[in-house]
Formats: C-alpha cells, structure tokens, sequence
C-alpha cells in the first residue's frame, strides 16, 4: 500500500519506536523566530492532540501518561536552521529497566540508543508505550551531528483505570447509530434528519487481496438505498495506518465516490477535502491492526456523483452527524474475494479527550498518498 508513510520516509520502529518522518510544505510552525533567523537547531518535546477539524499538534508537556492506547506514545521535533542534511540519534535514560525492545537499538540496562537518523528539514521522532514500561523520570539527550543538542525531561505516570463501564462490555449494545441526512440533487426530496441503528444485517465485510496483501472493504446500510463504506489495508503495526478511504454508494446506480482522510494520530483521523474529524479505535485481528470503531467528533459530508459524469448532472451529498458512531465487524479467517461476512465485534463509543494546547506547533494536513 502506498502509504503516507511510504511517501515521507518512516526509518525507524520498536516497541519503545522512534519514527522519524519528513513534514515538506504541509508544515505550518507557528514558533517566534524563523530558520532564516536562527543559527542553531531547536528541539521541542510533547504528545501530539488534534486541535480541530483540520489540524494535529505536538501538545508540549512534562508529564506524560503511559497510555499503550496513544499513538505516538510521545514525539521530539527537530527544527534545522537550513535545508542542509544533518544526523540525529538519541539516548533514553529510564527509571528502570523497560521491557523487552525491538528495531536496531543499543542497550544496556535502564539506557538504550536508537540509530543515526540521516535526515533533512523538519523531523518528528515518535516513540510508543508499552504496559510493562517503567514509570517515573525519564531523561533523554538528544544528539545532532554528533553534538548534544537538547537535554528532555518529562515523567511518565500510570494510565488512571476507568471510573465508568462503556458499551465496550455490553454484548447487547447495538453495532453503530447514525443520524444522517440526504440531499437529493433533483430537488425532488428536501433534506431530512434520519436516525439508523445498525445490526450485524447492516454491516458487510468484504476480503480481498491486492498487489499490497490483503484488504478489507466495509459497506454500512444506511437504508435499503443510502450506504457509506471504507475500504483499507490491515498493517503489520498499528502506527503504519496513515489513511484510509470511504465512500457513498446509491444502491442500483452507478455513482462514483471517495473520500480521503488521514490519520493523524493512531486515535484521530482529519477529512482531506471539506471538514471532517473521526475518532478512531485500532484492534489487532487475523490480518493484522485494523480500524475496529469509528465515531464522527464533526458532522461529515460524503459525496457522489454519476459514473461516468455527465456535465449537467449534480452529485448525491450524505451528511453524517456529529455523535454517530460504527463499530466494524471482525472476520475471523481470510475469506475468498467477495464473500460476505457477517461477525460483529461490540466495541464502545469512543472520545477526543480535552486538554490544554500550549505552544503547539500545528501540522496541516498532508497531501493523500499517490
């Protein structure tokens, strides 16, 4: 699959991963002094929120929750004072020693080194969490062309255990619950607000297997004519899912739709064209990390339009309401191409927690993957 990740130069993964990945002109920094007006690197560390509808940020903060579930776990952003190629590696000091590593690391007891990074222009080095890594103070220097440029220090707490049960427990809680409205570009029918629960005969589940491996191609039944879907490809880690597709279809026309949205962190996911913010719920399954849930944190226009197009011929637009939500069956074996699978996973609603954002540095959504 050509990913987002393909295209910007993901180089580095472990379990405690660092990948570096190249922001061109998608990149918006909104610090004070511009690299021409500088002469030395600067070295910014966080977690990364999505701001809104359209952006994500790297959230600086000294205190950072062990949340397995956040990805990135937390990032540093290498800021050069030119476009001139440099070299950056850091060492990890940990309270205590982690669990077991992966990737090309050095290690040796409570300190590991990750691997010279060649780079060029802005680069964000992400890292996850693990359960069994050590809380408490962490210290890591960063390096660029062999020179200590940054000293990071922040302390990782435990994630709190939840106060309250979610629908994720509930074996009777419904599939998905949409409220969604049509536009009818024949101005035969005005636009209506419409309510749909959905059941496992709502959802179907289709296996295929493309030149990039295997993929899976969701279809939800709004109503016996309206449907949403979304295809993507199940990835080897849960941080390689950098987008995905999703699509309108009228049943018995022939209508062309897609619409891009990439995801931004492994818990959000942004709208390419128009606005659109989705929460999202990752699950390892038989063919790997996959979107298990998707919830709608901003109403999102989907649209259609005749295939072939003729130039008198407007588009079919659905708007999907803020608050909907769609938990995506699994299919426990690969079934043969087209086969339709109906084996529901009951997972709950999920949210965008609210935190403060303060000396964010905001990334624009990137171009989709070619």
């Amino acid at each position: 699959m050509s990913t987002l990740a393909d295209r910007h130069a993901t180089v580095l993964r472990m379990r405690l991963r660092s990948v570096a990945v190249l922001l061109g002109a998608a990149l918006c920094l909104t610090c004070p002094a511009t690299a021409a007006e500088r002469r030395d690197f600067v070295v910014k560390y966080g977690v990364m929120e999505v701001v809104d509808a359209r952006r994500a940020a790297l959230h600086e903060t000294k205190r950072i929750t062990r949340d397995p579930g956040r990805c990135p776990g937390w990032s540093f952003i290498v800021d050069p004072p030119s476009d001139s190629p440099y070299e950056v590696y850091s060492i990890h000091h940990l309270p205590a020693p982690p669990g077991a590593l992966s990737g090309n690391l050095e290690r040796q007891a409570r300190v590991f080194k990750t691997p010279v990074a060649h780079v060029q222009g802005v680069r964000r080095f992400d890292f996850d969490f693990d359960e069994d890594d050590p809380v408490g103070a962490y210290r890591i220097e960063v390096f660029v062309n062999g020179t200590l440029k940054a000293t990071l220090r922040f302390d990782l707490v435990a994630l709190a255990a939840p106060t309250t049960a979610t629908k994720s427990g509930d074996a009777s809680a419904p599939l998905g619950a949409i409220e969604w409205e049509a536009d009818d570009p024949t101005g035969g029918q005005s636009p209506a607000r419409r309510h749909t629960t959905l059941s496992a005969g709502s959802i179907e589940v289709r296996s295929d297997t493309s030149e990039h491996g295997p993929s899976r191609r969701w279809l939800v039944h709004l109503d016996e004519r309206f449907a949403i879907g979304m295809v993507s490809e199940p990835e080897s880690e849960r941080s390689a899912q950098t987008g995905f597709g999703m699509f309108l279809e009228l049943a018995g026309e022939r209508t062309f739709s897609w619409e891009w949205f990439n995801v931004v962190t492994c818990s959000n996911a942004i709208k390419l064209q128009g606005e659109g913010l989705l929460a999202l719920n990752m699950t390892k399954r038989d063919l790997g990390w996959e979107i298990a849930h998707i919830e709608f944190l901003t109403d999102t226009t989907f649209r259609a339009h005749p295939s072939p197009r003729g130039e008198d011929q407007a588009e079919w637009t659905i708007k999907i309401g803020k608050g909907s939500f769609i938990n995506l069956p699994r299919a426990d074996s690969v079934p043969t191409p087209g086969q339709v699978v109906h084996a529901p996973e009951v997972l709950g609603p999920c949210t965008l927690s609210a935190c403060d954002r303060i000396g964010s540095w905001d990334f624009s959504c990137p171009a989709p993957p070619s």
